[in-house]
C-alpha cells in the first residue's frame, strides 16, 4: 500500500468537517512551505526549478482548496478520482 492509498483511506474513514478542517491544515501549511522558495537562485536553471515547484504546489493547494469547499458544501464524495489525488 503506497502513501496515497493510505492517507485516502484515513481522510476517507473522517466525518466531512473534520475532512474540511484537515485540508484546510493542510492547505494552510503548503503556503507556509512555499516561502522556502522566496529566494530564487541565481542560474537560470535553478529558477526554472523553483517556478515548477511552485507551480506544482500551487495547483495542490488548488485541488485541496476546492475539496474543501465541497465538503463545507455537504458534498462526501471526493471531487476528484482517486488517481488525480495521487498526483
Amino acid at each position: 500500500m503506497n502513501k496515497a492509498h493510505t492517507v485516502s483511506n484515513w481522510l476517507a474513514a473522517l466525518p466531512v468537517m473534520e475532512r474540511a478542517r484537515k485540508l484546510s491544515k493542510i492547505s494552510h501549511n503548503l503556503t507556509i512551505y512555499a516561502r522556502e522558495f522566496q529566494l530564487l537562485p541565481t542560474s537560470s536553471e535553478g529558477k526554472t526549478e523553483v517556478i515548477k515547484k511552485l507551480l506544482g504546489l500551487s495547483e495542490l493547494h488548488h485541488k485541496l482548496s476546492a475539496q474543501v469547499v465541497h465538503y463545507c458544501a455537504g458534498e462526501e464524495k471526493a471531487i476528484y478520482p482517486e488517481e488525480v489525488k495521487r498526483c
